[in-house]
C-alpha cells in the first residue's frame, strides 16, 4: 500500500525507485531514493513530521554540539549546534544509507550505473532539517550535491553554519507557514500573549463556546473587523 500510494502521488514508475524505507519510529524516518532520468539526478526524499513519534522528536529542542560530527565528516562544526531531535534522526538516516550502500552503487566507482548523475536531497519540515545535516555529512563524498528544503524547522541550526550551507542548500517557505518561524523567543512570546489574553477574558468558557457555535456559517474567517469586535466584547 505504501509503495503504490507513493508511486501514484509522485507520478513515478516502479523502475524509478532505487530504494524505499517505510520504517517509522522515534528516530527512524521514512524515505526513498528515486532515479530522475530527465534531470540526471539521484534524489533522496525525506518525509516530514506525520506520526506521534515525529511530534515527540520535534520537541526535543535541546541543542546538540556539532564539533565531533564536523571533525568526522569534514565540515567546520566548531562551536555550532543543531536541534537535538533532528541530529538523532540524521544519525539513524546516515547509518541506514551506509548499511544498504545504495548511493555508492548508483553513483560511485567504475561499475556505477549512474556515475554521471548528481545527488539531490529533498525534505519537508523535519525531513528538511535532516536533509541539511545529512548534506553536511555527505558533501565530502558527493561534492556536487544539492539540498532543497521545504519549510525546515525554524532555528534548528546555528547561524554561522546556516550561512555556510547557502552554497548548496535552497529553502522554500510557503506564505505564512508557522514551522520555519519557530524559535524559543517566539514560543515564549506566544505563551506570554496567551496568558495575558486569558487574564482579560470576562466570559465563562461556556459562554465563549456558545458564542462561537452560534456564529457557525454566519461569518467568514477573513472578516477581520467583525472578529476583532467580537474579541473586544469578550475582553476586559
Amino acid at each position: 500500500i505504501h509503495e503504490a500510494t507513493m508511486l501514484a502521488h509522485a507520478g513515478l514508475n516502479k523502475s524509478d525507485i532505487a530504494y524505499a524505507s517505510f520504517e517509522s519510529g522515534f528516530y527512524e524516518t521514512p524515505y526513498f531514493i528515486v532515479i530522475d532520468r530527465e534531470w540526471k539526478s539521484i534524489v533522496v526524499s525525506v518525509r516530514g513530521s506525520l506520526t506521534l513519534e515525529d511530534c515527540v522528536v520535534d520537541v526535543l529542542l535541546d541543542p546538540s554540539p556539532l564539533d565531533a560530527l564536523g571533525e568526522k565528516y569534514g565540515f567546520d562544526g566548531t562551536g555550532q549546534y543543531c536541534h537535538g531531535g533532528v541530529l538523532e534522526c540524521t544519525n539513524w538516516f546516515h547509518a541506514d544509507l551506509m548499511k544498504h550502500k545504495i548511493l555508492e552503487k548508483l553513483l560511485l566507482g567504475p561499475n556505477a550505473e549512474y556515475s554521471d548523475y548528481t545527488l539531490r536531497i529533498v525534505g519537508h519540515s523535519l525531513g528538511a532539517g535532516i536533509g541539511v545535516i545529512l548534506s553536511l555529512m555527505l558533501r565530502n563524498t558527493f561534492p556536487d550535491l544539492r539540498c532543497t528544503c521545504y519549510s525546515p524547522p525554524g532555528g534548528f541550526i546555528t547561524w554561522r553554519l546556516a550561512k555556510e550551507c547557502s552554497d548548496f542548500v535552497n529553502t522554500f517557505i510557503l506564505d505564512s507557514d508557522l514551522v520555519p518561524r519557530l524559535s524559543i523567543n517566539n514560543m515564549e512570546r506566544l505563551r506570554d500573549e496567551v496568558l495575558h489574553l486569558l487574564a482579560r477574558v470576562k466570559l465563562s468558557k461556556y459562554d465563549i463556546a456558545k458564542r462561537i457555535y452560534s456564529l457557525r456559517g454566519e461569518v467568514e474567517l477573513g472578516d477581520l473587523d467583525f472578529l476583532l469586535t467580537q474579541n473586544e466584547d469578550m475582553l476586559y
